[in-house]
């Protein structure tokens, strides 16, 4: 039913990794991000036309076979959750490509400069990918085809308890902000989803087969590797949501500039200066800036000024990172030498940025488990003995 929608949305895939190359070798758009001009914009223009143009043809060409035979029986079906998903990937992708182009476009209709910040990716793709958060969390909890009040309110009991019992522990713990107990409501909402399905597969694994409960979970997973792979990824994507939405709204951050023996406290932290320190390296000079966190640990930003680059130095984030967030130090400038230099110092509190990295291992891990080839049931030949070899007379 949803074969032409996997291609449309392969295609699409495929043509936007097209137009990002396009865009950031050949110059049209400003940005941190792009290269410099070459001569190579042109080429990656008409190969993305001819890709579109081709793939478009192929794909009304095939559409007859590509449509299935079945149905959307019921809204509250598995069927018109991928539907929903699959609608709320485009509309994701359509906010970021029409805020990426948008510059152009204003430039090349009405002649104006104007750029799109990070305001317009929050309020617009946020809301999208809160609501794909919480699809992931509804869709496994769906059957096929059609969905009783009985089997939802036997299916979602587990998750919404989850996601309510996580939100009292949040607000008595502190957490007031509304974006925040929408947005962590949304991952608990999922986590329940997840262990659910772990846990009610490993348990019928165990009744059927008597293995212990790990042994039954490696088995579930090593027998159904695309099901139970998805769920990872799931798992994957909610770690990197729960991360990012902690280190946007509870960011903390100062800029400073501290004499040697100053401090500023930030947050749990206690940053106290003692000036900086220079090393000429091979083909770079490296400087430090010398400071203690909370008076014990060291932690030292740096500029490098390479040989070859002076007046553009590289920049070392001085980091600090635990479980639940993270602590950057930049170095931005300073004054004076050695031991009696007064540095200038931007610092940042990122909670949950361990998060994101987290779950992009476990991304990768759940796609090698979904690639993983799935054991095959092989057939033998059982050979019954003679007659005369169990004792039986003819």
């Amino acid at each position: 039913m949803l074969k032409a929608w996997n291609v449309v949305l392969l295609m699409v895939t495929f043509f936007l990794s097209i137009f990002g190359t396009f865009v950031v070798r050949s110059g049209i758009l400003a940005s941190v991000h792009a290269f410099a001009l070459s001569e190579i914009g042109p080429f990656f223009l008409t190969f993305l036309g001819l890709v579109i143009a081709g793939s478009l043809a192929l794909f009304f060409w095939r559409l007859p076979q590509l449509r299935g035979d079945n149905q959307i029986d019921s809204l509250l079906s598995r069927e018109s959750s991928f539907l929903i998903n699959n609608l709320l990937f485009l509309g994701i992708a359509f906010a970021i490509f029409w805020g990426t182009i948008y510059p152009l476009v204003a430039e090349a209709v009405a002649d104006q400069k104007v750029s799109v910040g990070p305001p317009y990716f929050k309020q617009v793709a946020g809301p999208l990918l809160g609501a794909m958060l919480l699809l992931m969390g509804i869709g496994p909890l769906l059957p096929w085809r059609r969905a009783s009040w009985e089997q939802l309110q036997h299916s979602f009991l587990v998750p919404v308890g989850a996601a309510v019992g996580g939100l009292l522990i949040l607000v008595i713990g502190g957490v007031r902000d509304p974006f925040a107990l929408l947005g962590f409501g949304l991952c608990l909402f999922v986590l329940g989803t997840i262990v659910q399905e772990f846990a009610r597969g490993a348990l019928a694994r165990h009744r059927a087969t008597g293995e212990n409960y790990v042994l039954a979970l490696g088995g579930l997973i090593r027998r159904n590797n695309r099901r139970y792979g998805g769920y990872l990824v799931h798992l994957a994507i909610l770690l990197i949501g729960a991360g990012a939405l902690g280190s946007q709204i509870y960011q903390q951050q100062a800029q400073v500039s501290l004499a040697p023996g100053q401090s500023v406290s930030l947050g749990s932290y206690t940053i106290t200066a003692s000036g900086i320190q220079t090393t000429q390296q091979p083909g770079v000079k490296v400087t430090d800036g010398m400071l203690t966190v909370n008076g014990a640990e060291e932690i030292r930003p740096e500029k490098q000024f390479f040989d070859n680059f002076p007046q553009q130095p590289s920049t070392k984030v001085g980091l600090r990172s635990t479980p639940f967030e993270d602590l950057y130090v930049v170095l931005g400038d300073w004054t004076g030498d050695g031991a009696a230099a007064q540095v200038s110092l931007a610092i940042f509190i990122n909670p949950l940025v361990s998060w994101i990295w987290a779950g992009g291992v476990l991304l990768l891990l759940g796609t090698v488990v979904i690639m993983w080839p799935t054991p095959l049931l092989s057939r033998q030949r059982a050979v019954m003995p003679a007659r005369g070899a169990l004792g039986i007379e003819a």
